[in-house]
């Protein structure tokens, strides 16, 4: 489905003449766009992490239709990722629809022609975009809000690219303008003295009447997974001097990632955006 911003070129054009407004109007706006323009059942793809946290309570509050869905990978390896989603759900009587996925399997044994069929670069997105593919309805991913820029980059760009030819929502928290610049509704009401650390998402969160649960620390789900690479994929010296300028030197990046970004890489991605103190 055709989104109001445009991605063309590698330039993301988020210009918009909506008007801001507080972030649970935006949820609403945003819910009811979702259930207009794509099919139920409406798989949200969940996490314990603070945005999970706020669509859930988006859909619990104007939704029908939804499945907050959780996948496991290997049944254990990401079960830190799932504490505070479960004691989000229960708080608020939610059902959690757990998938198993055999993410170590699919690594292995579908990954690599998985990526280059796509030109894909991050194995993370790989596997979200791997275990939802056979979802009936209409899945989707929660994404952020923009801050100084759109959070959209060449690793998460793909889920945008599935959306234009499935019924994908790649960024909920960017899926209407209201939504996608809710945040600076936040900002331009705030005392000219006060301080703004977005990386303080919780305090924004429940700011603005989202009763969060706030994790121990920000997780990606992956962290288990990059262990068990370290353990069972020991790398040779020729790979390790291959890709020593770059950021990471775990097995896990230097077998999944950087091999591909070698081949799909995109230019750096440029962004139109509002004006964003006005």
């Amino acid at each position: 489905m055709p989104h109001w911003f445009k991605i063309e070129n590698n330039t993301v054009d988020f210009r918009s003449d909506k008007e801001y407004i507080p972030l649970i109007h935006a949820c609403e706006i945003t819910v009811h766009h979702i259930m207009k323009n794509y099919p139920a059942p409406y798989h949200l793809m969940v996490t314990g992490g603070l945005d999970s946290q706020l669509v859930l309570y988006s859909w619990l509050n104007f939704g029908r239709d939804y499945i907050p869905t959780h996948v496991t990978y290997n049944k254990i390896l990401n079960h830190h990722d799932q504490v505070t989603l479960i004691q989000f759900c229960d708080k608020f009587k939610l059902t959690i629809n757990f998938k198993d996925f055999d993410l170590l399997g699919f690594y292995q044994n579908s990954y690599d022609s998985f990526a280059k069929k796509y030109k894909l670069i991050s194995p993370h997105f790989a596997a979200h975009l791997a275990f939802a593919e056979d979802l009936p309805g209409t899945v989707i991913y929660s994404g952020d809000r923009i801050w100084q820029r759109p959070n959209i980059h060449t690793g998460n760009i793909c889920l945008y690219e599935h959306s234009l030819y499935k019924n994908i929502v790649p960024y909920f928290l960017m899926e209407t303008p209201q939504i996608a610049y809710s945040l600076q509704y936040y900002i331009k009401n705030l005392d000219s003295k006060s301080k703004f650390d977005y990386r303080q998402r919780d305090k924004i969160l429940l700011n603005e009447g989202i009763p969060v649960i706030v994790p121990l620390r920000k997780f990606t789900g992956f962290e288990l997974v990059k262990n068990y690479y370290d353990y069972n994929f020991p790398i040779d010296v020729k790979t390790k001097l291959q890709y020593a300028t770059r950021p990471s030197p775990r097995s896990f990046d230097l077998i999944l990632r950087y091999p591909y970004e070698d081949l799909f890489l995109k230019k750096e991605i440029l962004y139109l955006v509002n004006s964003l103190h006005h």
